[in-house]
């Protein structure tokens, strides 16, 4: 299935897709329960804010084509479960992903049939930030100049993940959403917005086929953390030399693959401690560590604190 669009314009998506998979679409929320599952609550503010919370799997893949527009906004795009592998009967990876971009930014997203996938997305007119923030004197070009195609990745910052899932809790709840939805963006764009802010910002050179090899890329380095593959490995695979491979990975994502590696798996640890029952040599057996003493020593380095400092 190919579905385009116009970040500034989500509706026509979503009947777009109602339409192609006999579906049901409202304006509001889209139904799709067939052989391809979609349910999405989508609500507008102020005319032009857009928050589309998204739940799918579908028996297809999936490729998403993101239209560019002379239109300035910026979208924010979580992917927030997806990838999963499995350790007895508990699933333990997923996706803890951030994409923000402007709307200058061509790229194209492939998501892998029977994949579960829940979404959170918002986009927003550069003239709208003050919303957000609360201020019309916001200093926002450490996001991207207006004027330039930019892209950024993050993983998902552990503070925000409350508010995604009162997001999820309250998505059916016809008189909480519209008020919870907001505020809870809010909160998460202030994070997002200083994580990026931490970093050197550049503008994307990067074409829209460039930006998905490399999602591929790290989605394959975040799906199974007992095999990851090594860099000669992937420049291979990829057909790209293992210099310009870690030259554009480290430009991507704003590390180097190793530093990524470690970061998202001590991202996914923290996770996995504080949201699932999993022991602690299961987590560390999940996550690659050939023993619980090298996963404790690493987290600690990481966090200031041992995995069970943070579970006490």
């Amino acid at each position: 299935m190919i579905i385009k669009g116009l970040e500034s314009e989500p509706f026509e998506v979503f009947e777009e897709i109602a339409r192609q998979n006999n579906g049901s679409w409202n304006g509001i929320e889209l139904k799709v329960d067939q052989e391809n599952y979609f349910h999405v609550i989508s609500l507008k503010y102020f005319d032009d804010i857009f928050i589309n919370v998204i739940d799918m799997k579908c028996k297809e893949s999936i490729r998403y084509i993101n239209t560019n527009s002379n239109k300035n906004r910026i979208t924010c795009r979580m992917a927030i479960s997806g990838i999963q592998s499995e350790f007895g009967n508990t699933n333990t990876i997923s996706d803890n992903d951030i994409i923000v971009y402007n709307s200058l930014q061509n790229f194209e997203l492939v998501i892998p049939k029977n994949k579960n996938l829940k979404w959170i997305t918002f986009s927003l007119p550069y003239d709208k930030i003050k919303y957000l923030t609360g201020d019309e004197n916001t200093d926002i070009s450490f996001l991207g100049k207006e004027d330039q195609a930019w892209f950024h990745y993050i993983n998902i910052p552990f503070r925000i993940y409350d508010a995604i899932e009162t997001i999820f809790k309250v998505k059916d709840n016809f008189k909480k959403r519209r008020a919870i939805f907001y505020s809870k963006v809010i909160e998460i764009f202030m994070s997002i917005t200083l994580a990026i802010q931490e970093r050197e910002i550049t503008a994307s050179d990067y074409t829209g086929k460039e930006i998905e090899q490399f999602m591929k890329i790290k989605d394959e380095i975040k799906s199974d953390y007992l095999n990851i593959p090594s860099i000669e490995e992937l420049a291979n695979k990829y057909g790209i030399s293992k210099s310009n491979l870690q030259k554009k990975f480290t430009m991507i994502f704003n590390m180097p693959i190793k530093r990524f590696i470690n970061n998202s798996r001590m991202e996914e640890a923290r996770r996995l401690l504080s949201y699932t029952n999993n022991n602690i040599s299961e987590i560390a057996y999940i996550l690659g560590y050939s023993h619980i003493h090298h996963f404790s020593n690493a987290f600690k380095k990481h966090y200031g604190l041992s995995p069970k400092q943070l579970r006490e």
